[in-house]
Parts: structure tokens; C-alpha cells; sequence
């Protein structure tokens, strides 16, 4: 009986809300504060911070290499393979991370990327090298050698 009470309590007191249209302005500005507030306080919360992905607690000491496809294309798919061989084999000190990338994950703009699949090692000091030449996994291994402090 009282649940029943406080309920219709709670309808009435929203419905007496919404009847006056400036209540609901007021309402729609103090919600637009709420979230321009949340947005200032957490700019990235809703996908995290993309520099923050890739530069993370993964990352060892001898650097990191990223691996950058796209779902669908036609190179990253042939690649792929290729450096999932790699990786498997792979005994070094370098961290390897994966990513593919979407509208809403990118590569950091200080790596420069312009095309995908891209593999890019970033040193402990922040120093980016572009893997380039034939993918196959015996160039990725020497890319990785050479690029070992």
C-alpha cells in the first residue's frame, strides 16, 4: 500500500514537472551543465585515451612494435598472417601490440601514419621507426633486431 503511495507521489510530482515549460528548460540546462562538466572533467572517457592505448603499462623497456590493419582491407589481410607468424615466433624484449583501426580508433598522429597494415616501433624515449620493404616475417625479424637498444 505505501509502495503504491510513494509511486504515485513520484508520477504526480513529474507530471507537475513537465506541465510547465519552463521547469523543463531549467531542467534541460542544468543536465546541459551536467554533462558539459563531465565532458571537461573526463574529454576521453568514452573511448579512453588513445595515446594512453598505445603507450601503456604493456610497453616494456625495449620499446614497443604496433601493428595498424583495417577490417577489410585487402593488404592488411594478406599481411596479417605474416606477422601473426612473427609475432609467435618473436623472443625478444620488444612488446607487440595489435590494433585494428576504426572510426573511432586511430593510431596517434605523432606516429604519421598514412596507410594500413603499418607497423611502427616507438623506443622507450618516445623515437618512431617505420617498418618498410617486403612483409615477410624474415624482414620483420631483422626489423626488430635493428631496432633493439
Amino acid at each position: 500500500m505505501k509502495v503504491k503511495g510513494i509511486k504515485n507521489l513520484i508520477v504526480k510530482n513529474i507530471t507537475s514537472i513537465f506541465r510547465n515549460t519552463e521547469n523543463i528548460v531549467k531542467l534541460l540546462l542544468i543536465l546541459l551543465c551536467l554533462f558539459m562538466m563531465l565532458y571537461k572533467l573526463f574529454p576521453n572517457a568514452r573511448f579512453g585515451s588513445i595515446k594512453d592505448r598505445f603507450v601503456s603499462s604493456e610497453s616494456s623497456e625495449s620499446g614497443t612494435i604496433h601493428y595498424f590493419s583495417m577490417k577489410g582491407c585487402p593488404h592488411c589481410i594478406e599481411f596479417s598472417p605474416i606477422f601473426e607468424t612473427f609475432e609467435d615466433n618473436y623472443e625478444g624484449s620488444i612488446t607487440v601490440l595489435k590494433t585494428t583501426v576504426s572510426d573511432t580508433v586511430k593510431p596517434p598522429p605523432e606516429y604519421k601514419v598514412v596507410g594500413y597494415p603499418a607497423v611502427v616501433f616507438v623506443s622507450p624515449d618516445g623515437e618512431i621507426t617505420h617498418f618498410e620493404g617486403p612483409r615477410t616475417v624474415e624482414n620483420l625479424e631483422v626489423f626488430a633486431r635493428d631496432v633493439t637498444p
